[in-house]
């Protein structure tokens, strides 16, 4: 069973362009209680705004890597900053749970995009 595909590159950009702010912002609100996780936190956030400053969506700013292969380091983005959730020591479940959920989030939108539209 396949997940149907509904978000457009523009869609998807738009996605990206809301969730870039909402995660720097969280950074600032977790690095008020928890150094270790804003830290891995801004990892997420970088990750995220190379991947929109370089993706020819189009449009895009720089466009140095098509949507495919936006795709495909955003799913691998994911899967990196889930690992880093659970493997690094020393993160309360609570703060482990929100990294996870963040994590999460560009694998769900990559399986959502429709990387058929150029």
């Amino acid at each position: 069973m396949r997940l149907p595909r509904v978000l457009s590159p523009q869609m998807h950009r738009r996605v990206d362009l809301v969730a870039l702010p909402s995660v720097i912002a969280s950074v600032v609100w977790m690095s008020r209680r928890d150094s270790r996780v804003a830290a891995l936190m801004s990892m997420i956030a970088a990750g995220e705004g190379a991947a929109l400053l370089t993706t020819d969506y189009p449009p895009g700013f720089l466009r140095w890597m098509s949507f495919r292969d936006h795709i495909w380091a955003a799913t691998l983005h994911g899967i990196l900053a889930a690992s880093l959730a659970l493997l690094v020591p020393g993160i309360p479940p609570r703060d482990r749970r929100v990294l996870l959920a963040l994590a999460s989030m560009p694998i769900v939108l990559s399986a959502l995009s429709d990387t058929r539209e150029q």
